[in-house]
């Protein structure tokens, strides 16, 4: 008999313990850290806060996303630095993709990759594309009403046109555009039938 997992609840525990073992990556052998069950200072946990999107519960991926990046990647300094693992760049470029609210899941393994959409902490994001491998210019992420409180999305819009869907196609963004996001201080429960994107948990439960 499986036994069924409330990843609500696992987020929770780990937020007690600040997402990470400790106060440095040498923490992780001692007990009481040992057995975070999610670990923002290490490699394989670091996606597990955008599956809430793939199960089609984004609210929470907005909520934990402001919360982890509140935790491990705020107040930042060159003599404090990462509280993790940050070889090969991995806390920086971590920190970076859950700031601005984009982030590939599978690592951008398939033809088109997905990203999903979190709760970006700026009111602007501009990404200047290469035209010697990139077909736009820019890519611009706004946010409308962004706060500290308001870190939920009531709806979304790409390139002034309404999208029911928590991801973008990595093509979506080379092409060059403009995503706006209105925020809200609520989570938006409503957004349930949001397209979870075509390798999300929903989606192969479905192809069963």
């Amino acid at each position: 008999m499986q036994q069924r997992i409330s990843w609500t609840r696992v987020f929770q525990e780990a937020g007690k313990l600040g997402f990470t073992s400790g106060t440095s990556h040498a923490q992780e052998t001692n007990s009481e850290f040992r057995r975070i069950p999610i670990n923002y200072g290490n490699q394989p946990s670091i996606q597990t806060a955008f599956i809430f999107n793939e199960l089609g519960k984004p609210w929470l991926t907005q909520y934990w996303t402001r919360e982890i990046v509140n935790s491990v990647y705020a107040g930042l300094s060159p003599e404090l630095g990462y509280n993790g693992d940050e070889d090969q760049g991995l806390m920086g470029a971590n920190a970076v993709l859950m700031k601005i609210g984009l982030y590939q899941v599978d690592g951008g393994v398939s033809e088109d990759p997905v990203y999903q959409i979190g709760s970006p902490i700026f009111d602007e994001i501009e990404i200047q594309l290469d035209d010697n491998y990139y077909q736009g210019d820019s890519f611009l992420l706004r946010t409308i009403d962004n706060s500290a409180t308001n870190k939920y999305i009531e709806r979304i819009e790409l390139n002034g046109t309404a999208i029911h869907r928590s991801y973008l196609r990595h093509s979506e963004i080379v092409n060059g555009g403009e995503l706006t996001l209105f925020m809200t201080d609520e989570p938006n429960t409503a957004q349930t039938n949001l397209d979870t994107g075509p390798n999300s948990c929903s989606a192969r439960k479905k192809r069963r």
